[in-house]
């Protein structure tokens, strides 16, 4: 089941027309200001004005695990995920953004707990969580509104 889960959500993505958001209906999730708010699903419909914001790259969570699973656990995962979103953002800005080679991505891990004060869960609140850089070259100018 986990094997298909990112053809799954560039399936899901393309049927649901997020393949084409318009620039007006961005969430901002990952635009400059926002990033440490972007996920996978948020960079695969993000708008070209939120991407631009960002210099160089742009950061990309995937999902968290609970009970500290070890990062090498859940990197299949996250990098096929990744790879289902940057199929998404090459096709949706093939005239503007140098494609993005899924090696080009930059992957880093942390371990970090939160105290939900759940009585029996003492220590089971901590996850690992891996975000992924990527990189971001435009080809064009913005375009005027």
């Amino acid at each position: 089941m986990r094997a298909s889960m990112p053809w799954a959500l560039l399936a899901m993505l393309s049927v649901a027309g997020c393949a084409t958001v318009p620039d007006a209906d961005s969430s901002g999730a990952c635009s400059k200001e926002n990033s440490d708010w972007c996920d996978v699903y948020d960079v695969a419909a993000a708008s070209e004005r939120d991407l631009r914001s960002n210099d160089a790259a742009v950061a990309v969570d995937c999902p968290m695990h609970f009970d500290r699973p070890p990062a090498a656990a859940i990197m299949p995962e996250c990098v096929a995920l990744i790879g289902a979103a940057l199929v998404l953002l090459n096709r949706r800005f093939s005239e503007d953004l140098q494609p993005v080679e899924p090696s080009a991505v930059r992957y880093s891990d942390q371990t970090s707990c939160l105290d939900t004060f759940v009585s029996g869960r003492e220590g089971a609140d901590c996850f690992t969580a891996i975000r992924a850089s990527i990189p971001l070259k435009w080809l064009t100018p913005p375009r005027k509104r």
